[in-house]
C-alpha cells in the first residue's frame, strides 16, 4: 500500500479496520519496503537491449541528510527499443546535483549495463546533460527538445504583446519541414525580432536554434515522437504525484526506493501495452537513415 501512494497514517486505519486492536508503525512499513530493495536493485541493474532513441530528464525531491534538507535530482532515461519500438525506462539514479559529473556517471552506468550507442538523444538543454552527452556518447546526434526551446526563449522577450508572435514564429521555423526551409524562416525571424527591438532574443535564436532541428528533415509524422523531451514531463508527473505525501524524504536510499517502485510498475505498463509501439521499427529505421546522411551536427556546446 505505501508503494502504491496509501499513507502510513491510512495503512494503519486500515490495518484497524482488518484486525482491530492491531497497529502498524512508520518504522515497521518502512522496514517492510525495505525486504524489497534486493528486487529492486535487481531491477536497476539489469541488462539493457538495443535502443534507438534515449530520452532523459532529472526531477527535483526533498531528502533530509545530517539534519539538512536538500535538493536531490532523481536522473531519469528512457529508451525505446530497437526491435518492438516499445518505451521503456532503463536508468534511475539519485544524486545531490544534476552537475555533468552526475550524468556521466550516470551514462557509464548505462553503459556497464550493456546500453548501446543510441540514434539519437533527446532532451533539454541543461548545461549538465549537454556536457555529459558530448563527452561520455560523443557523435550521437542530440536533438534540444524544442517545448522547453520556445520557453527558453520567452525569458528573453522584453514585451508581454510580443510573446505570442514571437512563439508563433519559432514554431514555425520548427514546422518548416525541411532544412533549407528552416534555415530561411530562422533568417527571417532574426530580420523581425530585429525589427521589434528584440535583439538580445535575435542573438540567441541564431546561436541555439540549430540544437532544434537535429531531427527536422524526418518525415513530419515522425518528428513528432522525437521532437520534444515531453515524454518525461509524463514520467516526471507520475512520480510526483506519488511523491506529494511525502513533503521530506528521511534518506537517499528511501528516495531511491520509493521512485525504483514507481518505474518499475510504469515501465512494466508501457511493455506489457498489448505489443503497442511507442515508434513503430520502421518509423525508428527512418530516423536512423535520415540521421545517417545528414551533414554532421555539432555536438551539444555548453556555452549558451
Amino acid at each position: 500500500m505505501y508503494l502504491q501512494g496509501v499513507s502510513t497514517r491510512k495503512v494503519t486505519e486500515i490495518i484497524q479496520e482488518l484486525f482491530p486492536g492491531q497497529t502498524i508503525s512508520a518504522a515497521t512499513v518502512s522496514k517492510c519496503a525495505q525486504e524489497l530493495d534486493g528486487d529492486f536493485n535487481e531491477w536497476r541493474n539489469r541488462k539493457i537491449d538495443p535502443i534507438s532513441i534515449l530520452y532523459l530528464d532529472a526531477t527535483y525531491i526533498k531528502v533530509r541528510g545530517s539534519g539538512i534538507v536538500h535538493d536531490w535530482a532523481v536522473l531519469i532515461a528512457v529508451g525505446v527499443d530497437s526491435e518492438t519500438g516499445r518505451k521503456r525506462i532503463i536508468g534511475v539514479s539519485a544524486s545531490l546535483s544534476e552537475a555533468e559529473e552526475h550524468w556521466s556517471n550516470f551514462f557509464k552506468s548505462l553503459m556497464a549495463r550493456g546500453m548501446n550507442r543510441p540514434t539519437l538523444v533527446v532532451s533539454d538543454s541543461y548545461v549538465g546533460i549537454r556536457g555529459a552527452v558530448a563527452k561520455t556518447l560523443t557523435g550521437v546526434p542530440w536533438q534540444r527538445c524544442q517545448f522547453h526551446f520556445q520557453q527558453n526563449a520567452q525569458s528573453y522577450v522584453t514585451s508581454k504583446r510580443l510573446k505570442s508572435f514571437i512563439a508563433g514564429e519559432i514554431r514555425a521555423i520548427f514546422n518548416s519541414g525541411n532544412r533549407e526551409a528552416a534555415e530561411k524562416r530562422t533568417a527571417m525571424a532574426v530580420s523581425l525580432f530585429r525589427e521589434k527591438k528584440q535583439d538580445k532574443l535575435a542573438d540567441w535564436l541564431e546561436e541555439n536554434i540549430e540544437q532544434c532541428l537535429t531531427i527536422i528533415d524526418c518525415p513530419a509524422e515522425v518528428q513528432r515522437y522525437i521532437r520534444t523531451s515531453n515524454i518525461m514531463e509524463c514520467v516526471n508527473s507520475q512520480l510526483k504525484r506519488r511523491t506529494r505525501l511525502i513533503s521530506v524524504f528521511p534518506s537517499e536510499a528511501s528516495l531511491l526506493r520509493l521512485m525504483t517502485a514507481r518505474l518499475m510498475d510504469l515501465s512494466d505498463e508501457w511493455e506489457g501495452n498489448s505489443g503497442r509501439a511507442y515508434i513503430s521499427p520502421e518509423k525508428l529505421a527512418v530516423i536512423a537513415e535520415v540521421l545517417k546522411s545528414a551533414a554532421p551536427q555539432p555536438t551539444p556546446n555548453i556555452a549558451e
